[in-house]
């Protein structure tokens, strides 16, 4: 076993014995605390973090649907590029608000 892991295995066990009950449910308390505030920060990121792929998304389709000849593949690579195009006008609303 690495040391950091017997360090780890240490610490819980010394947790344990301090709080008396098991580790996993100590560490769940804890998780369910931060569990509001990850998903406050995670809307509050995830717009600026989408917007850069679903640019980088759309520059490919349209380069695809300039390529393509077969209609279908063309009519499904331009509902794709439609649908990209509104979600990345939400996710800017979001930004801009």
């Amino acid at each position: 076993m690495s040391d950091s892991a017997e360090r780890f295995l240490k610490s819980a066990k010394m947790i344990t014995r301090a709080w008396g009950r098991n580790f996993a449910e100590i560490a769940n308390e804890i998780i369910e605390r931060f569990r509001p505030i990850i998903s406050e920060l995670y809307k509050a990121m995830r717009a600026p973090i989408l917007i850069p792929q679903y640019e980088q998304e759309i520059q490919k389709l349209e380069q695809l649907i300039k390529y393509t000849k077969h209609s279908k593949k063309r009519q499904k690579h331009e509902r794709r590029l439609k649908w990209l195009q509104t979600e990345l006008a939400s996710l800017y609303e979001v930004v801009n608000k």
